[in-house]
This record gives structure tokens, C-alpha cells and sequence, in this order.
């Protein structure tokens, strides 16, 4: 399957409109963050993390070693 962009926003927009746009996810870029202690990105939202500071972001078990 091909990545099409577009702004959230104008998909729900569309949906309303367009029954075939109800079911596409809609990802926010900004849940992708790289941990400050094994500088590996993970996504935020679906793992266990602190946030340090200033959006900097740390996996939890990272996080308890240091």
C-alpha cells in the first residue's frame, strides 16, 4: 500500500462526505520520539516512558538505569 499524506483535519473533513475515508488512521508525527540515554525512536504514545525535559523523552526501563 502506497503512503498518501494529507492534514487530519481535511481527511475527517472528507469522511463526512466520502463513507470509504472513515477507516484510515490518522498518525500524529510527533508521538515518534528518540530516547535521550540509547538515542533509539520509539513511539511514545505506545511505550512505557518518561519525559525528561523540553520534549525530550526517555523508554521507562532506560529511564530506571540511569
Amino acid at each position: 500500500m502506497a503512503r498518501r499524506y494529507a492534514h487530519a483535519e481535511c481527511i475527517l473533513r472528507e469522511a463526512v462526505s466520502n463513507p470509504a475515508l472513515k477507516d484510515i488512521k490518522i498518525i500524529d508525527p510527533t508521538e515518534n520520539v528518540l530516547c535521550v540515554f540509547c538515542k533509539k525512536e520509539f513511539n511514545r504514545t505506545k511505550v512505557p516512558c518518561v519525559l525528561i525535559a523540553d520534549g525530550k523523552y526517555a523508554h521507562q526501563e532506560c529511564y530506571d538505569k540511569e
